[in-house]
């Protein structure tokens, strides 16, 4: 909206300037020398807001970006943690319980485990966006939420593995 009130403003600009150049030959000089300096302000004026709206655009849409990096990092770490909880809702198998259930549930979770190593990457991405864009209070708080549900999730799978092979 911006940019077009900002184009209307500059065609304006020119149809005054068409305008008034046949009534500059009838005037004196400084006359013309006030209306052209006063043109040449105002057209100065209009490529500084040009350029500050160029560069507040390009920023906002960095912005955007950034935001969007971020929001898609954090699904992805988010959506891992609660596969975690669904594998970790499991019901635990006693010692006294068949050596297959032991086995498969020890396999899923060092599987788990393995999963954590491998998605590590995926958390430090999303702390690392979230570090270097200016977050509301709410996601900062979210990623707070996200980085303690995941320290948790994984001390959690470690403890239980550690349990059921002893």
């Amino acid at each position: 909206a911006l940019q077009s009130e900002l184009a209307t403003y500059r065609d304006t600009l020119r149809q005054l300037s068409t305008s008034s150049d046949p009534i500059l030959k009838n005037m004196d000089n400084a006359t013309i020398i006030h209306i052209t300096s006063r043109e040449t302000a105002l057209n100065q004026r209009l490529m500084n807001l040009q350029q500050t709206l160029a560069k507040d655009l390009q920023s906002l849409n960095s912005d955007l970006t950034r935001h969007s990096r971020f929001d898609f990092a954090f699904n992805t770490v988010d959506s891992f943690l609660k596969e975690v909880d669904e594998t970790l809702h499991g019901e635990e198998p006693n010692k006294s319980s068949d050596e297959t259930q032991l086995r498969e549930r020890l396999g899923e979770l060092k599987a788990l485990s393995t999963q954590f190593s491998h998605r590590q990457v995926d958390l430090d991405a999303v702390n690392h966006i979230g570090y270097r864009t200016p977050l509301a209070e709410q996601k900062s708080q979210r990623l707070r939420d996200l980085n303690q549900h995941w320290h948790q999730a994984l001390s959690d799978t470690t403890e239980r593995y550690k349990t059921l092979r002893s």
